[in-house]
């Protein structure tokens, strides 16, 4: 391993533990400094982020914030593929929890909630476990994909022990997609509506079959819809891929 590569795991390893060690002392402050100090570290990760995966992803930075050559040049197959596994994991959530009194339950103003889902959440976590990580793994993805779904688990240690497997789980799938050609964009709006939707459109307000269903059933689903992708993606995908246009000679 290069000492770029140790640099950059050292920056990851920080972020996450820092992740950690806020989220434990927000949980016991007021509502209104936990607030402010889970955004004021959010802001500083994000602009964290953005400093390092310029640095470590070099020419490929801007394009790898934007979807591939704008929205109509994304590849057909990939975005099939993503938006199903989109469906089958918001599905799985839904499945596992009971439905709050209302749609867009959650608290606080809907459009801020977006925003904050999209860039406060997931553009960061993005840009750490499926930018940063993936770039010290570059020539070996299998162990990219396994050790950023790791990291990603355990930086939602205050969420309790038994939910780690379940964010392992999200992490596999996330950086499946990834390998399979997402940029770190898609991924962002991917990742931010799931939670969006499953937070505040969808709240996870009761589980069935205790919560249990959560801790076993829900990775084990999101791995499933892993193997999908992953089979959507190879042979099982050529389907989606349109036939080469031919011409004939006059």
């Amino acid at each position: 391993m290069t000492r770029k590569s140790i640099s950059v795991l050292f920056f990851v390893a920080l972020a996450t533990l820092g992740t950690v060690a806020i989220v434990a002392w927000a949980n016991v402050l007021e509502p209104g400094p936990r607030v402010a100090l889970l955004y004021s570290f959010s802001i500083v990760e994000l602009t964290a982020a953005l400093l390092v995966y310029r640095k470590v992803a070099g020419s490929a930075f801007m394009a790898d914030l934007l979807p591939r050559g704008g929205l109509r040049a994304v590849k057909r197959e990939v975005s099939a593929v993503a938006l199903l596994a989109w469906v089958l994991t918001i599905a799985t959530m839904v499945f596992l929890t009971v439905r709050a009194d209302s749609i867009f339950a959650g608290s606080g103003n809907i459009a801020w909630q977006f925003i904050y889902f999209i860039v406060l959440i997931a553009l960061p976590e993005e840009l750490i476990y499926r930018g940063i990580a993936f770039e010290a793994f570059k020539k070996r993805v299998g162990l990219a994909i396994f050790a950023s779904a790791a990291l990603f688990a355990f930086m939602h240690l205050n969420n309790g022990l038994p939910m780690l497997p379940y964010y392992f789980a999200f992490g596999i799938l996330l950086g499946t997609l990834r390998r399979f050609g997402l940029t770190i964009a898609e991924l962002v709006i991917w990742h931010g509506m799931f939670n969006f939707v499953n937070d505040t459109v969808w709240p996870a307000t009761a589980f069935r079959s205790d919560q249990i269903s959560f801790w076993v059933v829900a990775p084990l689903a999101l791995l499933a819809i892993t193997g999908l992708v992953g089979w959507l993606m190879t042979e099982g995908g050529k389907w989606l891929t349109p036939p080469a246009e031919t011409t004939s000679g006059g």
